[in-house]
């Protein structure tokens, strides 16, 4: 699967290509993200879903770890959920807080705070 995303140059009419990100998955889960030279912008760890299995519950809070380029090296981060299998906080391995979402009871995004661009 792929992604881009393009800008209009609003007096020629123009898009431009701005980025591009093809995924790779194993089954219905996805396990990298790849730019457009296939180099690895996020590779995710998964284990047992919230059925105990890798897809008996479409993976839901099966997700354990991301790891991406710091530009020296990788840096990981970890996933935290709530009973219903909602990512609520995603952890960097310094263990500063990368992320932190809530959610109704319902399961939709409440809101979504982000302290650091790739999350």
């Amino acid at each position: 699967m792929e992604r881009t995303d393009s800008t209009l140059d609003t007096t020629t009419s123009l898009w431009t290509l701005t980025s591009q990100v093809r995924s790779v998955y194993d089954g219905f889960r996805m396990v990298e993200e790849l730019d457009a030279n296939f180099v690895t912008l996020r590779s995710y760890t998964r284990g047992l879903d919230l059925a105990g299995s890798p897809e008996g519950s479409g993976g839901i809070g099966g997700l354990l770890a991301m790891v991406r380029p710091n530009g020296t090296g990788w840096t990981a981060a970890s996933y935290f959920y709530d009973g219903n299998g909602n990512v609520t906080d995603l952890i960097n391995d310094d263990g500063s807080l990368a992320a932190h979402y809530t959610y109704s009871p319902f399961g939709e995004r409440l809101t979504a705070h982000r302290r650091s661009r790739g999350y």
